[in-house]
């Protein structure tokens, strides 16, 4: 009988880790789509901006992102990087909003403001990478050219 518990609690240890495990994985099929930044705070040294993602999982399976680190580009200038920390779950065929708070020094700004008050639009652009962590270490997918232009 110990036997026989002893044996479930192993496969179903490790179906649960495959789950996690494939959870995990279905990052890489997450479509991001920038959707808003929002300034949140102003001092003398910067600005904060809040950014926020919509993440919508086209999988079967929920997808589990355990950390964003991003470029943040203000019409192709480099202007801030940024990371998060929050683990984010996407249902399956659902979407999920992430927010992440970056600051911006005035020093960063200095082409990218005056391009963009000369062509009165901004393009804010981010790229970077997503990062499941799997029991063998973490796994980073590239994310490219989420953009959106504010006029």
């Amino acid at each position: 009988m110990k036997r026989a518990f002893l044996l479930f609690l192993v496969a179903g240890g490790g179906w649960l880790s495959c789950t996690a495990l494939q959870e995990r994985l279905t990052v890489r099929d997450l479509k991001l789509t920038f959707t808003s930044a929002t300034l949140k705070t102003v001092s003398l040294s910067g600005a904060t901006l809040e950014l926020t993602f919509s993440a919508h999982n086209p999988n079967a399976v929920r997808a589990v992102l355990d950390r964003f680190s991003f470029e943040l580009f203000g019409n192709d200038v480099r202007i801030a990087t940024g990371e998060t920390r929050n683990q984010i779950a996407v249902e399956p065929r659902k979407s999920a909003d992430l927010s992440v708070d970056v600051f911006i020094p005035w020093s960063g700004l200095s082409s990218g403001l005056a391009r963009a008050i000369r062509e009165k639009s901004a393009r804010l652009k981010v790229e970077g990478f997503a990062y499941v962590s799997t029991p063998l270490g973490d796994v980073r997918f590239k994310v490219v050219d989420v953009a959106r232009t504010f006029r």
